[in-house]
């Protein structure tokens, strides 16, 4: 579990806007965010840890240019141009805990670390808002402190060059929604990375241990001596599908009835439920799927964790993320499990869903073989949220 979640805040300013709403309140900002007297400013870019990368006052001030900017433009061309900006200026606030950042190896408690985040996720943003990454500028700075806490973090104005070609400075719950995992996505790279990997070898090792289970009932058809029980139940199980699938047309998952999906889900949702290895690999595949989408996941009309109203719609939205990913393993398996079903039809009633087997060299002799070996999964890493 993360033991901070990411945060995303959004403010803006215009021509229009008075106080903290005012251009010149967003070029004052650009001062703010790279003043050599905030020890806490990122500039290090060959430290790894955020006490080592935290640099003084004193230190910034005798390396001239240190100042941390990073972006499209230096900082007075920035001050100048939203000074006289047309449109909004967007000032984005993203960031995570200093826990969660060491643990993904650190590169976010560095001022490289989070360039190259905001080198993917910015332009992605901008051509979210639908605007044209090549006449919108951008300046960031990264910062170790918010709130008095170790929460690593960037500071980035972005603004229109120009006459607007967005004159909306509100964003949708849509936007909003998108870019959140467009920053979350680049920030999270290296866990999202891991957790795919566990995604893939839950659902090889799904895959092979449903194929071995589906031989078995081959086998068997053939008078092949092969353990009884759930094999047994899953003929039956295949037999009765096998006789609601449609005696001509592509056998394929997409081209069935919704009746004969229905029941295809429904034998590969026993299967797994009723098998160790199926049922090991589900449960990783869906623990895998949930880190996976609570990365992403946010919280409608928050930012932070919020109450017990906001943890029951995080663990109303990660019960979804599970049910959807057993749904999508589940599946996974159909396409065997149709397959398999069509042979256990006879020959003249096959028509082209399902042509007869061909012989299996010595399939009387045959006993079945053991499971394969499963996929070592290993632990998955902590958790990073986005809530």
């Amino acid at each position: 579990m993360p033991q901070q979640p990411m945060v995303l805040r959004v403010h803006f300013y215009h021509a229009a806007g008075h106080q903290r709403q005012s251009l010149i309140s967003a070029a004052h900002h650009i001062a703010y965010m790279g003043s050599a007297a905030k020890h806490e400013l990122l500039v290090d870019d060959d430290r790894t840890t955020l006490e080592s990368a935290a640099i003084h006052a004193r230190y910034v001030g005798e390396r001239a240019g240190s100042l941390g900017y990073f972006g499209t433009v230096d900082a007075a061309t920035a001050q100048a141009q939203i000074r006289a900006a047309q449109g909004p200026v967007w000032r984005v606030i993203c960031s995570v805990g200093e826990a969660d950042a060491l643990a993904m190896g650190g590169a976010l408690t560095t001022k490289t670390g989070w360039q190259a985040a905001a080198e993917t996720a910015v332009p992605a943003m901008i051509r979210r808002l639908g605007l044209d990454p090549a006449h919108t500028a951008w300046i960031a700075a990264v910062h170790r402190y918010q709130r008095q806490e170790r929460n690593p973090h960037i500071h980035l104005l972005f603004w229109e060059s120009g006459a607007p070609t967005r004159r909306t400075m509100q964003w949708s719950a849509a936007e909003l929604h998108d870019i959140r995992r467009l920053w979350a996505k680049a920030l999270y790279a290296p866990e999202l990375a891991q957790l795919g990997q566990a995604k893939d070898a839950a659902r090889r090792t799904a895959l092979t241990q449903a194929r071995h289970l589906l031989d078995q009932t081959r086998w068997a058809r053939r008078g092949a001596s092969v353990e009884q029980g759930l094999v047994a139940e899953l003929q039956q199980r295949l037999a009765v599908l096998g006789a609601q699938l449609p005696g001509r047309g592509r056998l394929a998952w997409a081209y069935m009835p919704e009746p004969v999906k229905t029941a295809t889900l429904e034998v590969a949702r026993w299967l797994l439920a009723q098998d160790d290895r199926l049922r090991a690999a589900a449960q990783q595949y869906a623990e895998a799927a949930v880190a996976f989408g609570t990365v992403h996941w946010a919280a409608p009309d928050s930012t932070d964790w919020g109450g017990p109203e906001q943890a029951a719609k995080r663990e109303a939205a990660l019960a979804a993320v599970r049910e959807r990913a057993l749904d999508d393993l589940a599946r996974r398996l159909a396409g065997p499990i149709l397959r398999a079903a069509a042979q256990t039809r006879p020959p003249e009633t096959d028509g082209t869903a399902g042509a007869a087997e061909a012989p299996r060299p010595d399939a009387g002799s045959l006993t079945a073989s053991p499971p394969p070996a499963a996929v070592p999964m290993g632990p998955v890493s902590s958790l990073l949220h986005d809530l």
